[in-house]
């Protein structure tokens, strides 16, 4: 099965529509180190990083009997194995940890991720027309819970408010699980040393790549994406949240000091997330953060699914205000539309404050929803 592109060639940022070609490729791993005609300095590569870059379907080679390229299974259908159709797909994606599916139900509601495994996508047809048949886990194996392994230097922090509250009730019942672990334990030293002083000089000091490449060999011993808590990494959205709730779980690596050598982030294959334009004193709370975002989402957390449907980010929006007793405060009354008992005029009325909220405080949502 062919999941890569052609080296050479024009590529295409998605995100501002630009083409790019590249000038020189070599390999590197398992991965290219490419020169862009146009980049001329390290400002101009840092404004590309994280940016994903992509072959027009049709520039690449056609595939042999028994290939094809992920992009070819968008727009097929999703078949059961009884031959009953589920649904469409409508993207396929990759978060660290292999090909995720994301179809839209054809009953109606969110869309659903299912790994791209054999076992759980048995039956791949791309003909015309063509379909694929998928197995739902639950019917391949018993589901798996949910796991947050932290690689930290301070592992007495955790499980700190993860502890309490929704994350530590469903920790209690089972639902999930968090293993803190340890990286100075990973060190040769007697000191236990995870840090050293970075190359070509400068204040702080970086934390060493065979340290956290021991420490990463021995946890990650499975498919759960691998993450790197980091001020420059692609701003966590409730979109990512979802997908990860959706997976086995998380290993997540939370920097300290200067950062990390960059050698373990790309031979380690190290997805790098940030929780805001601000720099915190390690990644321990952004680890936090991450984690309660994900395991709320997760099945028999939240006592009502709708509370989590209709909160901020759930459909692109804030969300809209909320009141409660008692009905008059400080001369304030509740909106009258939102005691009127009209089901229809009160889901408008929020529907309509929720825009205006997001265009006011959040313009960057609100453009980001014109281009859906």
């Amino acid at each position: 099965m062919v999941v890569h592109g052609r080296s050479g060639g024009r590529r295409r940022l998605p995100e501002d529509g630009r083409a790019v070609e590249i000038d020189a490729l070599r390999p590197a791993g398992d991965c290219f180190v490419a020169r862009l005609k146009g980049v001329a300095d390290r400002d101009a590569a840092a404004m590309l990083r994280n940016k994903d870059l992509y072959v027009p379907r049709e520039r690449l080679p056609a595939p042999d009997a028994d290939e094809f390229y992920l992009a070819d299974l968008v727009g097929l259908a999703v078949m059961d194995r009884d031959g009953k159709k589920l649904g469409t797909v409508m993207a396929v994606h990759d978060f660290g940890a292999g090909p995720v599916l994301e179809f839209r139900p054809d009953a109606g509601g969110d869309t659903v991720m299912l790994p791209f495994t054999e076992q759980i996508v048995p039956v791949v047809d791309v003909a015309a027309g063509g379909r694929l048949m998928v197995v739902p886990p639950a019917e391949t194996e018993e589901p798996a819970m949910w796991r947050a392994s932290v690689l930290t230097i301070f592992p007495e922090m955790f499980p700190g408010p993860l502890g309490a509250s929704l994350a530590g009730k469903a920790r209690e019942k089972g639902i999930w699980a968090l293993e803190p672990v340890d990286l100075r334990e990973f060190a040769t030293d007697k000191h236990r040393t995870v840090d050293d002083t970075p190359a070509g000089g400068g204040p702080g000091m970086v934390m060493k790549a065979d340290v956290i490449a021991r420490a990463i060999d021995k946890v990650a011993d499975d498919a759960r994406p691998r993450l790197l808590m980091s001020p420059r990494g692609a701003p966590l959205t409730q979109a990512r949240v979802a997908a990860l709730a959706q997976g086995p779980g998380v290993v997540l690596l939370c920097g300290r000091f200067e950062g990390v050598d960059e050698r373990v982030i790309t031979g380690r294959n190290l997805e790098e997330v940030s929780i805001g334009d601000y720099v915190l004193s390690g990644g321990e709370l952004g680890a936090m953060v991450l984690i309660d975002a994900c395991v709320r989402l997760l099945p028999g957390v939240m006592g009502k699914e709708a509370s989590g449907a209709e909160e901020s980010f759930a459909d692109g929006l804030l969300e809209y205000p909320q009141y409660t007793r008692p009905a008059t405060w400080e001369g304030q009354p509740i909106p009258e539309v939102l005691v009127s008992g009209d089901h229809g005029k009160v889901a408008a009325w929020r529907r309509k404050e929720a825009e205006k909220l997001t265009r006011e405080r959040r313009p960057d949502l609100w453009a980001g929803r014109g281009k859906k």
